[in-house]
Order: C-alpha cells, then structure tokens, then sequence
C-alpha cells in the first residue's frame, strides 16, 4: 500500500494551459449538449411541420401523433443526433484524436463480469440513495418530472424501448463521459478525473434526483472504467442497468402492483446480493484488478479549480444550472 506523504504539487505553467485548454473541450462538449438535449427535440420537430411530415397540432400531442412506434422512433434519432454530435464536434474543434482519449486495453472475461457483478451492486445502491432523496424532496413539494409512457405489450415496443432506454445511452453517454471527459482528466489524478466526470454525468441530468443517481452511478462507472482499463465494462454495466429497469416494466404489465414490486425485489437485490459475495471473494483472494483510484501527484483541488475557471466551463455551468431549474421549477 502506497501512502503519499509528500504535499501534492501544484499545476506548472505547462500544466495550467493544459488544464485550460482541457477544461474548454470539456465545457464546449457541455455546452453542445446541454444545447441539443434542451431544443433538439423542439427544433427537430419544427423542421418536421416546415416539410409537411408534421402539423402544428401534432406539435401540442404528447407523441405528435406519431403513435407509440412512430414516436420511438423520432426520439431515438433525435437522441442520438443530441449525444453523438456533440462529442463529434468537439473532437473536430479541439483537434482531439478520438481513438487516442477512448480506453481500449485488454480486460480478461473474468476481470470484466467480476466488475460487472460489482458494479451493479453499486447501482442498486446508488438507487436507493435517491429514492431516499426524492422522498425527502417530496416533503417540499418537489417532484420528479414523469417520463412519457411509451410502454405497450407488444416485441417492437419492447425492442425500440431497449434500444431507447439501454442501448443508446450506454453507448453514447459512456463515449462522452467514461471514454472523453474521463481520459482528458486521468492525467491530473485517476481520482479527480473519476469524480469531475460523475458530478459533471450527474449534472447533464437535470432534477435533483436524476442527478443525485447519475452522480453515484457515475463513481461507479468511472471506477469500472479506471480499474480495468477499458472502457467495454462500463457500457456494458450502463446497458444492464437500464434493461434491466425496461424489462421489469414490461414483466410487471401482466402483474399486479404488488407482484410486480417483489418481482423487482427479487431480481434488482438478488443479482446486488451475487455482486457482495463477487466483492468479498475477489477481496479475500486479493485479486489485482480490485483497486481504487490513484491520486496523482498533483493537487487535486488546484486542478480542478483551474478547470472550473475556464470560460467554456463557467458557461457550461451556468447553463446547467438554468436547466436544472427549469426542470424543477417549471
């Protein structure tokens, strides 16, 4: 075991112009993301009324008229357009190199589902954390915002509702978050780099108990991420997750209330209940991948305080602020 007993060094000229220039790719990725999630889907759909394929009644419907399939279908190009061109664009105007900042080392099968396993552990975990937080909120009067239902009892439902829900997300938002924003930041320190990019994952998210559980899944992607060197793990926890949650909704159709929430009960605390024993098997055999993050030499506040003062990430901030509270609020 390691212990630093030198005081953390702070950044270098060249070190603070890194961080500078670091800290505006993250905020300009932020910025184009923010930017598409909030009027995406409204610009997308004006442009449909503008060539015919929509009216300006189907505007105020919930599905445009679209139907539950038609509807699915439009979010998931419009959700894809809003992940994916962001990451695109801020490669192409920061000059990074994609396939230089995306971990890519070998994980043994093993390594992977042991993480897996573990990490969806944390999920859980992370999810009755907010629940507890939403309950406290709720006292206040503030309440998450309820999601579309786009939930029917038919395979192309339950289809395009994984590839919505599980897919696209896993694949998406770990290449942004765990691929980019992770790599830019492991130099300053694994730990930094770990929790700037869960609290920048939970941020995006928008209300309070959104990003309070995409925070703490967020430490546990970016663990994932970290201590296997590669970044496959992590997609794959993201899209069991979420699956997961799609599944169970499906299956809870033909129940009622009560059977429905044991069957959640059983699945979500009994795979938990196989991640504990995982953990205490890899920590009594002291398995190598089993590791926390690194501190690095440098200081961990003085870096991230270099890169929260870059103008990119200031307006990023800002913005995400706004937007959380619009979601709250209105």
């Amino acid at each position: 075991m390691l212990l630093y007993q030198n005081t953390p060094l702070k950044p270098s000229g060249d070190t603070r112009d890194r961080l500078q220039n670091d800290g505006n790719f993250i905020g300009g990725m932020l910025i184009l993301l923010m930017v598409f999630l909030t009027f995406g889907f409204t610009v997308i759909a004006l442009l449909f009324t503008l060539t015919g394929h929509l009216t300006p009644a189907d505007l105020a419907a919930d599905d445009l008229n679209l139907g539950d399939t038609g509807f699915l279908l439009f979010y998931m190009g419009v959700y894809a357009l809003s992940m994916g061109l962001p990451s695109a664009l801020g490669v192409i105007l920061f000059r990074r190199s994609p396939r230089r900042l995306i971990d890519h080392q070998p994980v043994s099968f093993k390594v992977a589902i042991s993480g897996i396993l573990i990490g969806f552990t944390g999920c859980v975990a992370a999810n009755m954390a907010a629940n507890y937080v939403a309950q406290i909120l709720e006292q206040f009067g503030i309440t998450a915002p309820e999601p579309p239902v786009t939930i029917q009892p038919t395979l192309t439902s339950l289809v395009l509702n994984l590839v919505v829900l599980a897919v696209l997300p896993a694949i998406l938002e770990e290449l942004l978050f765990r691929g980019l924003i992770l790599h830019t930041l492991r130099p300053y320190g694994e730990w930094l780099a770990v929790v700037l990019t869960a609290i920048l994952f939970g941020f995006i998210h928008g209300g309070i108990t959104q990003s309070v559980f995409a925070f703490l899944v967020g430490l546990v992607l970016g663990w994932l991420t970290v201590t296997t060197r590669n970044i496959w793990p992590a997609i794959v926890l993201h899209f069991i997750n979420n699956a997961l949650s799609v599944l169970l909704q499906y299956a809870g159709l033909g129940l009622d209330d009560t059977h429905s929430a044991i069957l959640n009960v059983l699945v979500m605390y009994g795979l938990a209940a196989v991640g504990v024993m995982v953990l205490v098997l890899c920590i009594r055999r002291r398995v190598p991948f089993l590791r926390l993050p690194s501190h690095g030499k440098l200081s961990a506040v003085s870096c991230a305080g270099s890169l929260w003062k870059t103008p990119l990430m200031i307006i990023a901030l800002i913005l995400g602020v706004l937007r959380m509270l619009k979601m709250i609020f209105f």
